[in-house]
């Protein structure tokens, strides 16, 4: 009787333990797919790095979203020439702040964030901006590649009828200057500008005039394959 009673009993642990071991199989967290992403000349507050760490509004978002798409993202800076190779070489997986046409051949996500580029000019100087055409005679800084930015069309107006224009990456050092009205107007994304003005302190936004005229560009996250992009984006719509 004894020797039934410890069958019994050895064959209820052996079945307890197998559906235990299912049971821990099916709910194992899954391993995290690495993943390496290519910030392109990340700007605060949106999408920057700080010490290896991603920052920024938009950062944080997009990191969220990574992890909850089961990516152990690794993030390092690239100019965004070098990145859109890297990427095409498969030596990244994924690149962040690039616009849509840039990347015929990658796959976009459907994580995107907007940056508003405006005219910035000091509230003494009066100046009435509407349009490219109104730039004529001024001195304009303006951020790299702000002629791919701002279009065609617009930028060769502005840099055809301006008195100066010149590009420097810097957003502090173009705050400076129109701040010494060393320029005459400064071409920035709007939250961008007044992050930079905070931090430096050199006055409120009210002393400022800011024209936003110019046509919103639309940032995306894309990846090098199809099956990543894809997995992304299942957990991301969720």
């Amino acid at each position: 009787m004894k020797n039934k009673i410890f069958r019994l009993f050895f064959i209820l642990s052996l079945c307890f333990w197998d559906a235990s071991s299912a049971y821990a199989r099916q709910h194992a967290p899954e391993v995290p797919t690495p993943l390496r992403v290519a910030v392109i000349n990340g700007q605060a507050p949106h999408i920057y790095l700080e010490n290896n760490e991603i920052r920024g509004e938009e950062g944080l978002s997009l990191h969220s979203a990574l992890v909850k798409s089961h990516f152990a993202p690794d993030y390092e800076y690239f100019p965004s020439i070098r990145a859109i190779e890297r990427l095409r070489k498969g030596q990244v997986d994924a690149a962040v702040n690039i616009q849509e046409d840039s990347l015929p051949f990658a796959y976009r996500s459907t994580f995107s964030y907007v940056f508003e580029n405006c005219a910035v000019t000091k509230g003494s100087k009066k100046i009435h901006l509407a349009n490219a055409k109104d730039f004529a005679g001024l001195r304009v800084v303006a951020f790299k590649n702000a002629k791919v930015s701002l279009g065609q069309k617009v930028s060769s107006q502005i840099v055809s009828t301006a008195n100066s224009y010149q590009e420097i990456q810097e957003v502090e050092a173009r705050i400076r200057l129109l701040k010494a009205e060393r320029t005459d107007v400064m071409l920035t994304e709007r939250s961008v500008f007044l992050y930079h003005l905070e931090k430096l302190g050199l006055g409120a936004p009210a002393n400022f005039n800011m024209h936003c005229f110019f046509q919103p560009n639309r940032y995306f996250l894309f990846f090098g394959s199809e099956a990543l992009r894809d997995q992304f984006d299942n957990f991301y719509k969720k």
